[in-house]
């Protein structure tokens, strides 16, 4: 059994449904369907997803020492993500996701960053590298104490113990003038590179998913992917080239995670050795 070290962002969401502009009314109480309290984030989605489909994974990152960390963990654990390399601070709340859905399936958000942006290099212990087969390092660009250097050092360190990588990425919501720059050492070594369209087009400018391919080969990834949204996904190994339109039939009701879902299962079918063509449409 292979065994998978997350690392990045792991935050508490809560979903409030149905939550339409009347809900700031004030004229009435506004009695909601639920208020589900669930695990977010790319680290904990992609640890979760990768449990669930028969792997031994553990998660690293950071949580405040709160009632909603205390539930973060609680739900990984249940998924039977191990968590002994999960960081608890007392310094800082954990991150917070407000998600409101109205009923015509439009939402808002609102959130409180908390630990979400706080992973350092030193929360990603050596002995988690160590342990992991193949390490899958997202919300990179969007962890603002660890990209570039930290990011760099543990992927460096990886590639030092002979481990497989990918790593897929977070557009940052402020603005950075070297947005290449925080992720160009990360990338020398790893193995596979999953950014959506738009996180493309952020750091270089391009919105062609081939012509991107050609931008990132220097690097020597064995496989790039694009995550193009409803149209599916764009996948070479530079030898061949897969365009996977999406394999969702319906209306969706909301996307987050399916992005994290994409990454973690491709990786898991690329490090078992399927072909380009049939991991892509895991």
């Amino acid at each position: 059994m292979t065994k998978f070290l997350c690392v990045g962002q792991a935050l508490c969401d809560l979903y409030l449904h149905p939550a339409g502009p009347e809900i700031f009314d004030g004229r009435q109480n506004h009695i909601l369907d639920s208020i589900p309290v669930m695990g977010g984030g790319d680290a904990n989605n992609g640890s979760i997803d990768l449990a669930k489909i028969g792997n031994e994974v553990a998660i690293a990152t950071s949580l405040g020492r709160d009632i909603f960390g205390s539930q973060v963990l609680r739900l990984q654990q249940e998924a039977g993500v191990d968590t002994r390399f999960v960081t608890l601070r007392d310094d800082m709340p954990t991150a917070v996701h407000a998600i409101l859905l109205s009923s015509e399936t439009t939402r808002g958000n609102a959130s409180l960053p908390g630990t979400a942006q706080a992973l350092r290099r030193e929360d990603i212990p050596d002995e988690a590298i160590a342990w992991a087969d193949h390490v899958h390092m997202v919300s990179v660009l969007n962890l603002h104490g660890f990209d570039g250097e930290g990011t760099a050092r543990a992927f460096a360190l990886a590639k030092k113990h002979g481990k497989t990588t990918s790593m897929d990425l977070k557009k940052r919501i402020a603005d950075v003038p070297d947005r290449m720059g925080l992720i160009e050492k990360t990338l020398e070594n790893c193995d596979v590179f999953l950014p959506s369209h738009y996180e493309v087009e952020y750091l270089c400018g391009l919105t062609d998913p081939q012509e991107a391919a050609r931008y990132f080969r220097r690097f020597g990834l064995k496989v790039f992917g694009c995550k193009l949204g409803a149209q599916g996904a764009y996948l070479t190994d530079y030898k061949e080239e897969v365009f996977q339109p999406s394999l969702y039939r319906g209306t969706p009701v909301d996307v987050i995670g399916a992005g994290d879902a994409f990454s973690s299962t491709f990786s898991c079918a690329w490090k078992r050795g399927y072909s380009l063509k049939d991991a892509a449409a895991i």
